[in-house]
């Protein structure tokens, strides 16, 4: 079962179970016909008109706890509580176990195994919610960066150009970040013998590129 958040304040707890009260379980009164009940049995998670929860009080707060949605101040943990619970699941319970009669139910065996229940399935879900990763921490897996690649462009020159006139170009090499595909890194450009014509005859000469 997948856990509501825990409510950080009293202001955000009354407002999670007024907005419970909005679900086609709760808006009739978990143990009459009375529409849009304002009360709640914290204990058994269920919605009360106030005729029944003034029944319910007087069973004692031990049989089962009382708040208003509108008039009290509730704790997150409480709200929790209405949330997990409901009067769906309640209702189906009791009458699987044979307790249809409002007035006797609370003190039978049926309704201690159902308060056990509640509680389980609020241990159950608050176990499963600290198993999962956190955002932002260390339990979050990171994944591996995408390597930046560059794509290398060669211009080649004419080296040994015959014409004394044609200038002397090597290897240009223009590099964009787009790529990395694991190539060497560039080297030095090798010593190129270019030939170079004069007056004299064919001297050569040794440049450096």
């Amino acid at each position: 079962m997948e856990l509501p958040p825990l409510p950080q304040s009293a202001a955000e707890a009354k407002a999670l179970v007024n907005s419970l009260r909005s679900k086609p379980d709760n808006k009739l009164c978990f143990d009459c016909p009375a529409k849009n009940p304002s009360w709640c049995s914290v204990t058994y998670g269920i919605f009360l008109c106030m005729d029944c929860c003034g029944r319910h009080r007087g069973m004692g707060v031990h049989i089962s706890f009382m708040r208003s949605t509108e008039l009290d101040e509730w704790k997150p943990e409480e709200a929790r509580r209405m949330a997990i619970g409901g009067n769906g699941p309640a209702r189906e319970f009791f009458k699987q176990h044979g307790c249809t009669d409002a007035k006797n139910r609370y003190t039978t065996i049926a309704a201690q195994m159902y308060k056990k229940r509640l509680a389980g399935e609020i241990t159950a879900a608050e176990s499963y919610s600290s198993s999962l990763p956190r955002q932002g921490s260390d339990w979050v897996q990171q994944s591996p960066l995408t390597p930046v690649q560059e794509t290398v462009h060669t211009f080649n020159g004419d080296a040994s150009s015959s014409d004394a006139s044609s200038p002397v170009t090597s290897n240009v090499v223009a590099i964009s970040s787009t790529t990395i595909i694991g190539k060497k890194p560039l080297s030095t450009m090798s010593k190129m013998a270019v030939k170079k014509k004069g007056l004299g005859g064919g001297a050569v000469a040794k440049v450096d590129g």
